[in-house]
């Protein structure tokens, strides 16, 4: 993915103001690399 123009502007504006996990957030979010809530939960075997 390569982002351009006021798009690349925007990425690094928000990415300078967040701290920590907040840029892993963005970044997913950009990027679409984040839970969308359909992952399942394996269950322990017996």
């Amino acid at each position: 993915m390569m982002l351009k123009g006021s798009a690349a502007q925007n990425l690094m504006k928000k990415l300078e103001r967040a701290e920590g996990k907040e840029e892993q957030l963005v970044l997913a979010k950009v990027t679409g690399n984040f839970k969308r809530g359909n992952e399942k939960v394996s269950k322990k075997k017996r």
